[in-house]
């Protein structure tokens, strides 16, 4: 059976520490780079379900994942960014999986039934 990579939108929140004048300023200075991340407050908030790999696109899959009697109402599949099959690589010293990428394959129809 092989091995899927998902890339999944998801949103998260990055706590950012700027000097300035006023919370004008400050939110000027995010925008072009002028603030410090601050370590260890990168908080995961939800799955991003308005964006995805666009169903026009990928409708063999979209096909797949609805029910045939389902009308898709989105123009994506939901938070997917990107899905590639990938193989992985055993290390024998010490059983260690390690993946690699084999090449990128978009996902079809055949390799999921």
């Amino acid at each position: 059976m092989p091995f899927f990579r998902i890339e999944q939108y998801e949103i998260h929140v990055q706590t950012y520490q700027v000097e300035a004048d006023c919370e004008a300023q400050a939110i000027e200075k995010l925008f072009a780079g002028e603030a410090d991340a601050i370590d260890g407050c990168l908080e995961y908030i939800d799955v991003a379900e308005d964006l995805g790999l666009p169903v026009d696109e990928f409708r063999e899959l979209a096909d797949e994942l609805f029910a045939p009697d389902a009308s898709i109402g989105e123009d994506v599949i939901s938070s997917i960014r990107s899905i590639e099959q990938v193989k992985p690589k055993f290390d024998n010293n010490n059983g260690r999986k390690e993946w690699l990428r084999c090449s990128s394959i978009w996902l079809s129809i055949s390799s999921i039934k």
